[in-house]
């Protein structure tokens, strides 16, 4: 069935592939993929051709919510983003919704007009988009004993008289890896290296590495000025051109918690590896730890096949952005980053992103293909896709 769906797709690539879902940013074209990218799209065309329509069989689906998202406005957002989640679903669950969703909408083709059914496919793909791009910013502690592991690299930003933290190399404002407007190094008398200096301004960090796959933990603390901790790291970032939204960035909002360390189990109970990261409830004195730091993190993952990655940070609104370290390791092995349960929640990672996406893609694809040609005119972009969606 899914090699089926996978040709079925690719007719209509050929077809259509002038058309796309503003709110993806993504030509049909993009369904036909091939290598892992093919493969994601062939499996998550199976999974979403099992998902069942309107009528049927997936519990809660709310009888208006179809007539609100064809509807729009004032209610059609707001029944949209209830149905999907509002960010607290597991990010499998809210694919697996809109997907449904998507199958619902097709059970009104023929009775509405194409352009109706297009807007409301975008608008649900477009939900799906920015919360898969999106990435909760953690409180997350420096473990006094902790060393970059081997293969890594660790910056600490801040004045070139900053303390210096063990294994991490200090880079200050003139360092030529970053770039910004009015670069400032800042410090604080506080005895944890890591967090007592930063630099305010940075909007582009460029690294050379072995190539290869990343975590990357972008770090900031909670200094108490407005102007650096309304957005330390931006509204939004790119990662090798990879678009991130930053939720959460208020420090009142911050995921608890996380610690940068080379002794897990010290320092939470019940650990496991999940997707590679230590996950376990933390102990009271870690918890201790972050709480003492006030320091905040942002965990990526990144592709480097180049050997090279550049992170650029944008939309700052009033404030400017603050970090005071970097840690980049290699994504195949062993993280040094662990988490709650709560904070491991908020990561997703490129595969499943890509996947997930091409689940709803396919969904949005197979109704597409059934609206009239004469209806299907493209309908006006309600964002700016190329802020929210991956482009691997």
């Amino acid at each position: 069935m899914g090699s089926e769906t996978g040709r079925k797709t690719g007719r209509h690539a050929e077809r259509r592939s002038g058309w796309m879902v503003s709110g993806c940013a993504l030509t049909m074209a993009a369904l036909a993929g091939t290598g892992s990218a093919g493969t994601a799209v062939a499996q998550s065309s199976t999974q979403a051709a099992a998902v069942p329509g309107e009528r049927g069989a997936l519990p809660g689906l709310p009888a208006g919510l179809v007539i609100n998202v064809l509807a729009g406005g004032a209610e059609g957002g707001p029944a949209l983003d209830r149905w999907l989640g509002g960010g607290i679903l597991a990010p499998e669950e809210t694919a697996r919704r809109a997907t449904a969703l998507i199958e619902a909408l097709g059970s009104r083709k023929g009775t509405l007009p194409g352009q109706d059914l297009l807007k409301a496919i975008d608008r649900i793909a477009g939900y799906v988009a920015r919360r898969l791009a999106t990435a909760s910013v953690m409180q997350l502690a420096v473990d006094p004993e902790f060393r970059p592991p081997v293969g890594s690299i660790a910056l600490k930003f801040g004045p070139p008289d900053a303390p210096q933290a063990a294994g991490f190399e200090a880079v200050s404002p003139k360092d030529p890896r970053i770039s910004g407007r009015d670069l400032r190094g800042l410090r604080r008398p506080l005895d944890e290296p890591v967090s007592a200096s930063g630099i305010a301004g940075i909007e582009k960090i460029s690294l050379r590495l072995a190539p290869g796959d990343y975590r990357v933990v972008l770090l900031t603390q909670n200094l108490g000025d407005p102007e650096l901790v309304r957005r330390p790291f931006g509204r939004s970032l790119r990662v090798n051109g990879v678009p991130v939204i930053v939720a959460g960035s208020d420090p009142s909002r911050w995921i608890p918690g996380a610690v940068l360390s080379n002794r897990a189990a010290a320092l939470a109970e019940g650990v496991r590896s999940v997707g590679g990261y230590p996950t376990g409830r933390l102990a009271p004195h870690a918890n201790t730890m972050v709480g003492r730091h006030q320091a905040g993190g942002l965990v990526i993952e990144a592709r480097a096949p180049q050997g090279r990655i550049t992170i650029e940070l944008a939309e700052f609104g009033r404030g400017r952005s603050y970090l005071t370290a970097l840690v980049a390791e290699p994504a195949n092995r062993p993280s040094s980053i662990l988490l709650s349960p709560e904070a491991r929640r908020t990561i997703i990672s490129q595969d499943v992103r890509l996947a997930l996406e091409a689940q709803v893609l396919a969904a949005a694809a197979r109704l597409v293909e059934q609206i009239s040609p004469a209806d299907g005119r493209q309908p006006k972009p309600e964002f700016e896709s190329a802020e929210v969606v991956s482009s691997n």
